[in-house]
């Protein structure tokens, strides 16, 4: 794989990391109050199992900004990609109750993520690594901000 190819997908996951980790106004008052009562109610009916896989989902999600892509290629991030697959699962069993739109919305980009992964690990040309960056950051960026919202309560 091209150094160059593989900095692009690093800088794209380190942009998506960035990005779900910054702060963000939800803009109306109404909106805010909104997620404030859907976090309450995920925090009293089975919060802690939110709560806990939310910690370990934020973790698995740094760890796949880390990724030396250009050093170790496409097979570490498919190591990293299993272990935020992992922890997007027991995240998104544990939210699906209060969540269930945007639990299904952050699978579906998941999905998208395997999918762009398994066709880079293939054929890991330019194309294939860009179309694995763009997944990644979508999912990062969905997954986080879900993380960020069900997790508030913790």
């Amino acid at each position: 794989m091209s150094k160059r190819v593989a900095a692009v997908l690093t800088l794209a996951v380190g942009v998506g990391l960035a990005a779900c980790s910054s702060g963000s106004d939800s803009g109306t008052p109404a909106a805010s109050t909104a997620a404030s009562s859907a976090a309450s109610s995920a925090a009293s009916s089975g919060g802690a199992e939110v709560c806990d896989a939310a910690g370990d989902l934020r973790t698995s999600l740094a760890a796949l900004g880390d990724v030396p892509v250009v050093q170790e290629g496409t097979a570490a991030l498919g190591t990293a990609w299993t272990t935020v697959q992992d922890d997007w699962g027991q995240f998104a069993d544990a939210a699906r109750a209060e969540y269930g739109d945007q639990v299904e919305g952050v699978q579906a980009q998941a999905d998208a993520v395997g999918q762009a992964l398994d066709a880079a690990q293939a054929d890991p040309s330019a194309g294939t690594l860009a179309t694995t960056a763009t997944a990644v950051s979508a999912f990062v960026q969905s997954a986080g901000g879900l993380v960020d919202e069900a997790g508030s309560g913790c």
